[in-house]
């Protein structure tokens, strides 16, 4: 009995111990969009288009007095301008922020460079649908 309990022991002791990481490593290589996005994201302008049930634009304005910023890591972390932190992913030319306890944030890419990106983002407001086209500026 001890020697089975022995023998199970030294089957989880590497088992645990590859399981164990430190505080803000992530479990996998960031991706070259993902890589392309670490630093530091001002948003210049936002064009938000309030969308009819059929996703016809019924109204557009540009915001230019914004307060946008993302802070993108290099261990997949990611912390907005209000403090709150959570985990980015690139899939499918889409940024994909994950808070905990939330629901997951989708900007779809429509151009990333070394210093600018544009990215959509399409949620439901107090008007109805609506669509931010963010710019974005790397610091």
């Amino acid at each position: 009995m001890k020697t089975s309990r022995l023998i199970f022991s030294l089957f989880l002791l590497p088992l645990m111990m590859v399981s164990c990481k430190k505080d803000g490593e992530i479990d996998r290589e960031l991706n070259a969009k993902e890589n392309q996005l670490v630093g530091t994201w001002n948003a210049t302008s936002v064009v938000r288009q309030l969308l009819d049930a059929n996703g016809e634009v019924q109204d557009e304005q540009t915001i230019t007095d914004i307060d946008v910023t993302f802070v993108f890591k290099a261990n997949g972390k990611v912390i907005d301008n209000e403090g709150f932190e959570g985990t980015f992913r690139v899939e499918n030319d889409r940024i994909i922020i994950s808070y905990e306890d939330d629901d997951d944030y989708i900007y779809d890419i429509v151009s990333l460079t070394a210093t600018e990106a544009v990215v959509l983002f399409e949620f439901d407001g107090p008007m109805g649908r609506t669509k931010d086209r963010y710019t974005l500026v790397k610091q």
